[in-house]
Formats: structure tokens, C-alpha cells, sequence
């Protein structure tokens, strides 16, 4: 996307930052990186790493985002944090030892004093929506790129769009590029079929 839409190399903004994977390369094409993360065991390692590769335009925020400022319980999955969700039901008194109280925030309200915003990234796994709603003003400012994962429960299956596309048409934006594929639990099939049908666009 970048290499086809050359100059916008300012700002990012990483939703779902996770361990860093984005914002390592993030970091050596923006001149800053904002990057939330509200998962605490996935925090830790994302500092971590950007220390480790002398990272420094990186800045994090140990939060989540949404519609509004608010509490949430993210559910922690050990073997792959990436695949953490959120709950933005308020915690209750007794969570088990996988859930934890994060805290969430208005996007639109961390990025008022950004001069501009270039590409907005966002793993969020389902919670894109609410994500994009705490952000409307700015993406209306900033009219930046936006790259979103839409899980495949997020898919209507008659038009092939989702509320986070309609959203996003609502305020002017065209799909750049829309990538799909079949899944199997066996990397190897996932592997066989992409090779014979393809990523489809």
C-alpha cells in the first residue's frame, strides 16, 4: 500500500499492536508510530522488543480504543496473545486467571493535538467497529490510509461487505484493496488452497 501511495510516511497509527510484529516495520517507514496495545502481557513483550531493536520513534499506549472512554475484559489467549479478545462489558468482581480489566479510550480523543495522521492499522480481532467510531473525526481530518482485518463472522456473505466497509464508505473512503481466503485448521491445506484458487480481491 505504502509503495503505491508514496509520502505519507509521518504518522501511524497501530491499533492492536500487539508483541510489535507491525511496529517494527512501522517503525522504519513512518517518522512516529502510535501504538495501542491494552493487552498487558502483550505490552510488556512490545517494549521489549522495541528495545531490543533500538526502536525510539515508537510511542505506546497501554490501552485500547473504542466509541468511548471505558472498562473492558479482555479474554488472554497464552498460546497466541493475537488472538486476545475484548468484552466491552463492564469486568466483573471474580474474573478467571485468562481474563484481565482493560482500559479503553477514545481514539479521536488521544489524536487531537496530531498535526496529521497517515495510515491507521487495525487487528482487533471483531472489535474494528467500535474502534472506528472513536475515530471518526479523525479520519475526517486526516483522510489517512486505514488497513482493518475483518473476521470472517464480520462477513456478509450475500454482498461480501462488512459494517467496518460501510462505515468507511459512509465517510468518502473506496476500497484501495479487499483480501480474502478460504482457512483450515491444517496449515498444510490452508497452504494447498491458496496455491491452487489464490488470494481473492
Amino acid at each position: 500500500v505504502l509503495a503505491r501511495l508514496p509520502g505519507r510516511t509521518r504518522c501511524c497509527v497501530d491499533v492492536g499492536a500487539n508483541i510489535g510484529n507491525h511496529c517494527l516495520h512501522f517503525s522504519r517507514r513512518f517518522d512516529k508510530v502510535l501504538a495501542f496495545e491494552p493487552n498487558p502481557l502483550a505490552v510488556d513483550l512490545l517494549r521489549w522488543n522495541l528495545r531490543a531493536n533500538g526502536i525510539v520513534n515508537v510511542a505506546v499506549h497501554a490501552v485500547g480504543l473504542a466509541e468511548r472512554p471505558s472498562t473492558a475484559t479482555m479474554s488472554i489467549i497464552d498460546r497466541n496473545l493475537g488472538s486476545s479478545r475484548l468484552d466491552a462489558q463492564p469486568v466483573g468482581e471474580s474474573p478467571g486467571s485468562d481474563r484481565v480489566q482493560v482500559s479503553l479510550a477514545r481514539g479521536d480523543d488521544l489524536l487531537l493535538t496530531e498535526e496529521v495522521v497517515d495510515l491507521v492499522k487495525i487487528d482487533v480481532e471483531g472489535f474494528e467497529l467500535d474502534v472506528l467510531r472513536g475515530l471518526r473525526h479523525t479520519l475526517e481530518r486526516h483522510r489517512p490510509i486505514v488497513l482493518a482485518e475483518a473476521l470472517a463472522s464480520t462477513i456478509d456473505s450475500a454482498t461480501g461487505t462488512t459494517a467496518v466497509a460501510d462505515l468507511l464508505a459512509g465517510l468518502g473512503y473506496a476500497p484501495f484493496e479487499m483480501l480474502w481466503r478460504r482457512r483450515s485448521r491444517l496449515k498444510w491445506i490452508d497452504g494447498l488452497l491458496t496455491a491452487i484458487l489464490g488470494t481473492r480481491i
